[in-house]
């Protein structure tokens, strides 16, 4: 449970979102995991990968929601995920976290 909690607060620290993606090293490890910090980006990425015949799974990143509100929202983003597949034709599905 102790782990459970420092990763969750690490993953919502600002300061380390920061230091993640301004650090090259780092960044370029991540990317390996993260299509991008934008749809449109994952998106991109979505579409090299499908050339290279491999099928994607998009996730939106974010899965410590303790409110009614934060629910609806993780909603909607997945739902607009959904409809960029749709309408952009890539081979691509989305992987859903219970706890958003």
């Amino acid at each position: 449970m102790v782990l459970r909690d420092t990763l969750l607060y690490l993953a919502q620290n600002e300061r380390l979102h920061q230091f993640v993606i301004s650090n090259g090293a780092t960044r370029s490890v991540s990317r390996r995991f993260v299509a991008g910090e934008v749809l449109d980006d994952a998106i991109q990425t979505t579409r090299v990968l499908n050339q290279r015949g491999m099928h994607v799974s998009l996730d939106h990143l974010g899965e410590n929601v303790s409110e009614a509100r934060e629910a609806r929202s993780a909603a909607r983003d997945y739902i607009s995920i959904l409809d960029t597949i749709k309408q952009t034709e890539d081979d691509a599905n989305i992987s859903i976290t219970l706890t958003a």
